[in-house]
């Protein structure tokens, strides 16, 4: 498949597989490999600066460590993700890097323009994942003011909630981080 090609709706069968059968990298084989890479980013950097993490959200194991956290999720979005987890929300990817300001690499079909992008299993049978009916209505209500969109696997009929914020070149980690942890804010224990 072409890069230009890649989505993450033509991954989700095969994260989510991965994510069942249990293969997770080792946390210290990882660890060797981006330790460095992100000690250097600041809220002040920006997102061009900002080198991907090529691993999938959805390798967390189900209670994470601070330190786990930090090897396999972007700066940007690592305290989403934390809160995310905390309201018992499973997020299975998450994107905030300098690749994701390349309009012919768009990893959602549904995006219009460059996203910081945050990837959650909102209903899902398999998973026995279903949103509190207050948590339903602050989704639609982030949908219908253009910061989330729902994806459909219709394989394994499960939905996800895909949050998301317009990114340029010079918007830093810090702004990313900021808008995301507001739209996280909304939602309440599930």
């Amino acid at each position: 498949m072409k890069d230009e090609e890649f989505t993450i709706e033509d991954q989700i069968p095969r994260i989510l597989g991965e994510i069942e059968k249990g293969n997770r990298p080792k946390v210290s084989e990882v660890r060797r490999k981006y330790t460095d890479r992100h000690a250097h980013i600041t809220d002040l950097t920006p997102i061009e600066s900002i080198p991907p993490i090529e691993e999938s959200t959805g390798i967390l194991s189900a209670n994470p460590s601070e330190e786990e956290i930090s090897h396999f999720i972007e700066y940007p979005l690592r305290s989403s993700i934390k809160r995310l987890l905390e309201l018992g929300l499973k997020p299975f990817t998450s994107s905030a890097n300098k690749t994701d300001l390349d309009e012919k690499r768009f990893k959602w079909h549904a995006l219009k323009h460059p996203a910081a992008t945050i990837g959650i299993i909102w209903d899902s049978p398999i998973h026995h994942i279903h949103p509190s009916i207050q948590n339903s209505k602050i989704a639609e209500d982030l949908v219908g003011n253009n910061n989330a969109f729902f994806v459909q696997q219709t394989e394994q009929q499960e939905i996800f909630l895909v949050l998301s914020h317009p990114i340029v070149k010079r918007i830093t980690a810090g702004e990313i981080r900021h808008s995301m942890e507001s739209l996280i804010s909304k939602f309440t224990t599930n």
